[in-house]
C-alpha cells in the first residue's frame, strides 16, 4: 500500500503547477502528511516534511517557489 501512496504522489506531483493547490482530506493517522512527504520529495524539497498539525504552516523553499503544507 505505501509503494501505491508513493507512486499516486509522484504522478501528481508531475502534473502540478506553479500556483496550484491540493487539498487532502481524511482522518488523523490515513497518510496525508506520507503522501505529502512523497509529493513534496518529487517536487525537489530537501528538507524532511512534517505534519503542521501543531504549526498549522510548514513552508519548504524549493528553486524559486515555495511549497507550503498547512494543517487546516
Amino acid at each position: 500500500m505505501l509503494a501505491e501512496t508513493e507512486r499516486v504522489a509522484r504522478e501528481l506531483a508531475r502534473t502540478l503547477r506553479l500556483g496550484d493547490v491540493v487539498y487532502l482530506i481524511g482522518e488523523m493517522g490515513t497518510g496525508k502528511t506520507t503522501f505529502t512527504q512523497f509529493v513534496a520529495r518529487e517536487l525537489g524539497v530537501a528538507d524532511y516534511v512534517n505534519s503542521p498539525t501543531f504549526t498549522l504552516i510548514n513552508e519548504y523553499l524549493v528553486k524559486d517557489y515555495a511549497f507550503v503544507h498547512i494543517d487546516l
